[in-house]
């Protein structure tokens, strides 16, 4: 439920500004109709630079300059927007979940040492009912389309839209880490921890020599990392010999 939520409310948001994508598209045909006739004059050599602006303001007529001048047209974020459509669900998400935080002991595998900082940082807040992110708490997980809005309020020292965004990129990266499986819940199936899923040492150590001698593989690692390495070789001698032959 908690990873259906979340996935709503970002679908939501994509829905949102994909919507204001196209409108923006709209307004953008007339700035794109004037640059197909801006460029060829501004290109032209044969047009002295001194006969440029009254060129185009005679082609193009001043009532249209000003008509498409009085249009905002600001650069878009890196993702068009939709962290901050996402944040406009802010309240929605903490009906839920820091009680999702606080009821389910989620545990990380390997290489998910930030963001499960993070989410013991958040559960932290939540309880004591701190409003700051601590500057020392981790963004290494949040994507590279979301980084800027965290950057611009670090940078402008607006406390509330950083714990906003940190908040939001905490949730969605601990939603992600249970999709991959990077992240687990002790007891759950459908959210088990991968390992459990493998043979224990001791389990394996029974059935190696068979498995190996079933796949034609040795036993020690290096000696396969050996043989992988041959095949390789001879794969790529292979593709040269027929890439070669093919060429001719």
């Amino acid at each position: 439920m908690f990873d259906q939520a979340v996935s709503a409310r970002e679908s939501h948001a994509k829905a949102k500004t994909d919507a204001a994508l196209a409108e923006r598209a709209k307004k953008g045909e007339a700035r794109q109709l004037l640059m197909d006739v801006i460029l060829p004059v501004l290109i032209d050599p044969a047009i002295a630079d001194e006969q440029v602006g009254g060129m185009l303001r005679e082609r193009i007529g001043m009532n249209k300059l000003r008509e498409v001048a009085a249009v905002s047209w600001k650069p878009l974020p890196r993702d068009h927007g939709r962290l901050a459509a996402l944040e406009a669900s802010q309240t929605y998400l903490r009906k839920f979940a820091p009680r999702v935080l606080e009821a389910i002991d989620f545990q990380g595998g390997p290489g998910t040492a930030d963001p499960m900082d993070a989410v013991a940082i958040l559960k932290e807040l939540n309880r004591t009912g701190g409003r700051k992110v601590p500057a020392e708490a981790p963004t290494s997980f949040v994507p590279a389309r979301y980084a800027d809005y965290l950057a611009k309020a670090r940078k402008s020292r607006d406390d509330t839209a950083f714990r906003h965004y940190w908040e939001i990129c905490t949730i969605l990266a601990l939603r992600d880490g249970l999709r991959s499986g990077d992240v687990f819940v002790p007891g759950s199936r459908r959210y088990a921890d991968p390992g459990t899923y493998l043979f224990t040492p001791e389990q394996w150590e029974a059935k190696r020599a068979e498995f190996c001698h079933l796949v034609r593989k040795p036993a020690d690692a290096a000696e396969a990392i050996e043989q992988v390495k041959d095949e390789l070789h001879q794969a790529l001698e292979d593709l040269e010999e027929t890439l070669a032959s093919s060429a001719g």
